[in-house]
């Protein structure tokens, strides 16, 4: 198989994540964000949940709509690049995977911070509106988990390609 088919299904499949996965969520949080806001009462579980959602909403639209333009603008670069100089490309692109690799923890730790801040408030309020704060919280930290999980097992078997194919041809 030619490496060009793999930076095919890489690029696609993340724009497509982001956009499909990322972006479609955060629209999801934004329109409930908003329903929830609007029909609920003042101080309830309800206007919270509004809050978080609507702050989880914006980090997972944006977010989505940053990857998956980003890599659909990428897919003609890198396949250009690759098809110009395979060994330059493939130490670019090494570099890329491997910087992505390590920014995992920190990505886990932010989404962890979400679940961590809504079960401190579970436990420490006793007021509806904070308590829905929390569940909230606890919603976009595991969302952002579970996105983040697809998008590392993608990533991860993307980079496994690049080592091997800069194993093959060093």
């Amino acid at each position: 198989m030619d490496f060009t088919e793999h930076i095919i299904t890489y690029y696609t499949t993340e724009s497509k994540h982001g956009f499909a996965g990322g972006m479609l969520s955060g629209i999801i949080l934004l329109t409930t964000a908003v329903l929830f806001w609007w029909f609920s009462n003042p101080q309830t579980i309800f206007k919270g949940l509004a809050v978080i959602l609507f702050v989880g909403g914006l980090i997972f639209g944006l977010g989505g709509y940053y990857a998956g333009s980003s890599a659909k603008k990428a897919l003609s670069e890198k396949t250009q690049s690759y098809q110009t100089d395979k060994q330059n490309f493939i130490d670019n692109e090494f570099e890329k995977v491997e910087n992505i690799h390590k920014s995992w923890t920190g990505i886990k730790i932010f989404w962890t911070a979400f679940i961590v801040l809504g079960l401190i408030l579970i436990f420490t309020t006793s007021k509806p509106f904070w308590t829905g704060i929390a569940i909230g919280s606890m919603i976009v930290g595991t969302l952002g988990h579970i996105e983040e999980t697809v998008s590392m097992q993608h990533n991860e078997k993307y980079r496994t390609e690049v080592l091997q194919f800069k194993s093959n041809n060093h």
